[in-house]
């Protein structure tokens, strides 16, 4: 278990090796099939380098904009379900 020492109680969440299951070829399979729309999307950035290149590309923000950066760690067991099909579904189309 992984203790979450930012939570009451310190909950623990478990840890579990996806190496050598049939999940793994699975997640192999949609990140094949998927990888060449995410960098379709405007919103995609790939790394630092891409993110200072889109900002040095815009002239102004939009009016009212926020310019902020995020880093994001273990993002997709956070992606609701439901949300995150129809995120594919939109970029299928």
């Amino acid at each position: 278990m992984l203790p979450k020492i930012h939570k009451k109680g310190c909950p623990g969440r478990p840890v579990i090796s996806g190496c050598n299951t049939p999940a793994e070829k699975i997640s192999e399979f949609v990140e094949h099939h998927l990888k060449p729309l995410v960098s379709s999307i405007p919103s995609f950035v790939k790394d630092t380098n891409d993110f200072l290149h889109k900002l040095r590309s815009r002239d102004t923000l939009p009016e009212g904009g926020i310019l902020a950066s995020l880093d994001v760690v273990g993002l997709y067991p956070h992606i609701p379900h439901a949300e995150g099909l129809e995120a594919i579904r939109h970029a299928l189309n």
